[in-house]
């Protein structure tokens, strides 16, 4: 038999071919909307969890639960329509450690119905650490604290636990720890970050407002001649009136460079708050009263279990890295 195609047949095959890609561009046109609604509604999951994770970390770091309130509220206020499906601390011995935060969002597609896809459920997972400080970068004061002698204070020093304790700035009060000769003639434990020659406003300058450049563990420091005296009380009333914490660095060893003044090895850092203090009398009698705290403090971590109470926090692994090799 002999077929024969009318205009009306070419019209109908035209008509099919064209329905049928009309199908398939409309479908990729949903998915690629549906898919952008998706990808934004990750977006702010994903901002959710970092910032719940980061509050989380720095309630930990400060020796409270932040799994308790903190994380669920800020996902909360972060992205209201996402549920909190985790948060969990993992601490490594008494210092530092890390939070993980879990966060969900059910998203409804809106044209990909048409290809069978109705719903999607997007997640994020944030894990923030926090370590003792291997670095400040910023607001560090310039009274340097001498670890031996901290060891020995009675009771023993721990951060957190509202004790106030007294450090001498006499040459004799805490050279014998960290001296392993006699105490240099010169200042003990006063330092000059920058190693300027106008030292004795910079300790001013830094005692009121804190150094502005980073100090790292490993970093010898020199000492200032003369500086804990009465010139400074302005300074320290600031500090004790206006300021709610500080951070102070940690020495371990100390070199006589000229047999007038020294240099002080850094070692680690502390935070403290001022609760009083003297400048004046003989100088073995002046001292500082200070308060040992966990607080977070700007610069760089990794400093490992020495739950000494300056802490360095940041996200540290994402969705797909493991905490253990990331955050540890």
């Amino acid at each position: 038999m002999r077929m024969i195609w009318t205009h009306q047949d070419e019209r109908g095959a035209a008509s099919a071919i064209f329905t049928l890609f009309l199908t398939a561009l409309l479908g990729i046109a949903a998915l690629v909307v549906d898919v952008g609604i998706s990808w934004q509604e990750r977006r702010q999951v994903i901002t959710a969890t970092d910032a719940a994770a980061l509050a989380a970390v720095q309630d930990f770091a400060h020796g409270t639960d932040g799994c308790a309130s903190t994380a669920p509220q800020f996902v909360a206020d972060n992205n209201p329509a996402a549920t909190m499906t985790l948060c969990a601390h993992t601490p490594i011995g008494s210092g530092p450690g890390w939070v993980t935060v879990e966060a969900e969002v059910d998203v409804d597609f809106i044209f990909a119905g048409i290809l069978g896809f109705t719903e999607t459920t997007v997640t994020s997972s944030t894990t923030a650490g926090y370590s003792s400080a291997t670095l400040v970068d910023g607001g560090l004061r310039p009274f340097g604290l001498c670890r031996d002698f901290l060891d020995e204070l009675d009771p023993p020093f721990a951060p957190g636990t509202g004790e106030i304790y007294r450090i001498y700035y006499g040459r004799e009060a805490q050279a014998s720890n960290c001296n392993a000769g006699d105490p240099i003639p010169g200042n003990w434990a006063v330092l000059d970050f920058d190693g300027g020659s106008n030292s004795q406003n910079d300790v001013k300058d830094w005692t009121e407002n804190g150094y502005d450049g980073p100090v790292a563990i490993g970093d010898w420091i020199e000492g200032t001649p003369g500086s804990f005296s009465p010139a400074l009380n302005s300074e320290l009333n600031h500090l004790l009136n206006n300021v709610d914490f500080f951070t102070l660095p940690i020495f371990t060893e100390y070199n006589d460079l000229n047999g007038a003044n020294g240099e002080f090895l850094m070692d680690e850092f502390i935070v403290v708050r001022l609760d009083d203090f003297k400048t004046n009398g003989s100088q073995n009698s002046r001292y500082i009263d200070i308060e040992f705290l966990n607080e977070v403090v700007q610069g760089e971590g990794g400093g490992g279990d020495n739950g000494l109470g300056a802490f360095v926090i940041g996200v540290c692994a994402v969705d797909g890295l493991n905490p253990s090799n990331e955050c540890s």
